[in-house]
């Protein structure tokens, strides 16, 4: 029954770690050898300290399709279970 709630919430909380910067950015900046490094961090880094717009558009181009399957996969399991719920 809590299925749906949770696939919810856990689809949020994905897509809101791939989008967190500000905070990781100002406090370490990548933090110690890259310990507190993130994605959009790492993307921010190859695109404006190292000047790589190719390799920094293609990491933005796999992060958003990436992005885009977990939805597709959660949007199924969503479907299946509303589906299998329904004919109880």
């Amino acid at each position: 029954m809590l299925l749906p709630q949770i696939v919810i919430a856990l689809l949020f909380r994905f897509a809101q770690a791939f989008g967190i910067f500000d905070l990781i950015a100002v406090m370490t900046g990548g933090g110690p050898g890259g310990a507190t490094e993130t994605v959009s961090l790492y993307i921010y880094a190859t695109i404006m300290r190292y000047l790589d717009f190719g390799y920094g558009a293609a990491l933005v181009t796999v992060t958003f399709l990436l992005l885009v399957l977990i939805v597709a996969i959660a949007s199924y399991f969503l479907n299946r279970s509303r589906a299998t719920s329904g004919s109880v």
